[in-house]
């Protein structure tokens, strides 16, 4: 179970509680862990391992978010200036995200300008942490040509620097190290 599934576990708990007592007679356990599986897909998940959907357009947060992104994201006038910084002392920078490339790169560019990209060495998406760290994951090239965008697998370190790629999927931490 991935960190912000947790949440769902008090809601589970009480719904099993509501069934189990009669208060909610209409639905079994079952239907509702696959109500509640298609209710956060519809409304959070615009990614799978076939292709990757614009989250702009998927349920009420995201085109809320996308119309209104000064309600959702927290200035950060000092990032910029404090990632210019660092790579000006030669520090490799690099960025991992739990999300896909499309949303990573709207947040960034929301967030830091539509140069954001030159601030990073390595962008890493759909990096599947805590697995990241634990797991011997590959790392994919990002293919915006593909559904899913995942290109060819990379597992070597040295292939990811010499390609002169920036952005790469999933991965694991020990790579990552290797790389870097």
């Amino acid at each position: 179970m991935g960190y912000f599934e947790s949440t769902k576990i008090p809601v589970i708990c009480q719904v099993i509680h509501f069934i189990k007592n009669g208060t909610i007679k209409d639905k079994t356990i079952e239907e509702f862990a696959y109500n509640l599986d298609e209710i956060t897909y519809n409304q959070f998940c615009y990614f799978n391992e076939e292709k990757v959907d614009y989250f702009g357009e998927l349920g009420s947060f995201y085109p809320n978010m996308v119309k209104n992104p000064e309600r959702f994201i927290i200035p950060q006038p000092n990032l910029k200036e404090t990632l210019l910084a660092l790579k000006t002392c030669k520090k490799k920078i690099f960025l991992t995200s739990n999300s896909h490339f499309s949303y990573t790169a709207w947040l960034m560019e929301v967030t830091l300008g539509p140069d954001w990209m030159d601030l990073f060495d390595l962008v890493l998406c759909n990096c599947k942490k805590p697995l990241f760290q634990r797991t011997e994951n590959p790392f994919f090239r990002f293919d915006p040509n593909m559904p899913n965008l995942k290109g060819r697998l990379v597992d070597n370190p040295e292939e990811m620097k010499l390609s002169g790629e920036k952005v790469f999927l999933e991965g694991n931490a020990r790579l990552l190290t290797k790389y870097l």
